[in-house]
């Protein structure tokens, strides 16, 4: 049975710990996990209680010690055969455990606040036969995405430009399986950081020729000035250089 556990640690990727709760709910799902010790499959025939053989469990007399009376091996659990032996690939299949799902975040670089952040999640999560389906919502200070459908593991998001705060925010992803999955995968969160930083702002400065002795003209509003401040957002210089040829 350690054989079988390690096998069933690695299928549902994280290790199981005590496993007698989900065998009886695996052997109540998933009859043929198990093979069933019965009458039948015994092998005696003519079955007594008081007869000790292999159908009864019971233990035989021997020597100075008397024998004593078992029980019948019946349908489903009994009392010294207990569930029957383990049908291995029925078993890991049916398995009543719940796989830990993993979640990663791709394309995670440091952007200014003025650009829109684009990356891909995937979920993914031990060694079952289909992978993890439903949807994901990945939350971000006050921003909350809408669900994203899983398509081959994976959904892409795209949070707006001006959305994350200047620094470094955290981006919460949470799975959520469909009727598909919620069987054999278990909801999951994770995060990631990513740095916001502060964007620069990028100055055209648009040059009006204008004939020998008049004002020339700047885009930036400035005549014959060294200095403009159009508004709070920027402070900055226009040095102007004369040459006379």
């Amino acid at each position: 049975m350690a054989g079988v556990a390690a096998l069933l640690n690695e299928r549902m990727g994280n290790a199981q710990g005590n496993l007698n709760p989900n065998l009886y709910q695996t052997a109540t799902q998933t009859p043929t996990a198990f093979n069933d010790v019965t009458v039948a499959t015994s092998g005696a025939t003519n079955c007594s209680v008081n007869t000790p053989s292999m159908c009864n469990n019971s233990i035989p007399p021997h020597r100075a010690i008397r024998g004593q009376a078992g029980y019948l091996a019946g349908t489903g659990y009994d009392e010294v055969t207990g569930l029957g032996s383990v049908n291995i690939g029925n078993f890991l299949n049916g398995y009543a455990g719940k796989i830990v799902t993993q979640i990663a975040f791709s394309n995670l670089t440091t952007i200014p606040a003025s650009q829109q952040l684009n990356f891909r999640i995937t979920v993914s999560g031990g060694q079952a036969l289909y992978g993890p389906t439903g949807s994901v919502v990945v939350t971000a200070g006050g921003y909350t995405s809408q669900p994203g459908t899983l398509i081959y593991g994976g959904a892409s998001f795209s949070i707006p430009a001006y959305t994350l705060p200047v620094g470094q925010a955290t981006l919460t992803a949470t799975y959520t399986p469909d009727s598909a999955s919620s069987g054999t995968y278990s909801i999951s969160t994770a995060t990631a950081a990513i740095q916001v930083t502060v964007p620069v702002p990028t100055v055209n400065v648009m040059y009006s020729p204008t004939p020998y002795g008049a004002a020339t003209a700047f885009g930036l509003g400035n005549r014959g000035g060294t200095q403009h401040r159009p508004s709070s957002d920027w402070i900055g210089h226009v040095h102007l250089l004369y040459l006379r040829l």
